[in-house]
């Protein structure tokens, strides 16, 4: 079973839907629609979208080596 997290196109709200659903139903709403009417929060390329473009031009951003969780001074 493939799932995918999405937002309801009509509401907003945030659910998990089987990837070979034909039609998504909102638990919360109770709006029907196809799959491209739910956007995806994880796609393929979805780093690189512009959603994330604000990590390279933020000083504040710190990229953390492979296999640290946090930075040194913060708790976990």
């Amino acid at each position: 079973m493939n799932m995918v997290l999405v937002d309801c196109g009509h509401c907003g709200a945030v659910q998990l839907h089987e990837v070979d659903d034909e039609e998504y139903t909102c638990p919360f709403c109770g709006c029907v629609g196809e799959p491209c009417d739910f956007p995806d929060h994880f796609h393929e390329g979805f780093e690189q979208s512009a959603e994330f473009d604000y990590m390279q031009d933020d000083p504040e951003f710190v990229q953390l080596p492979p296999g640290v969780s946090s930075p040194p001074n913060q708790k976990q």
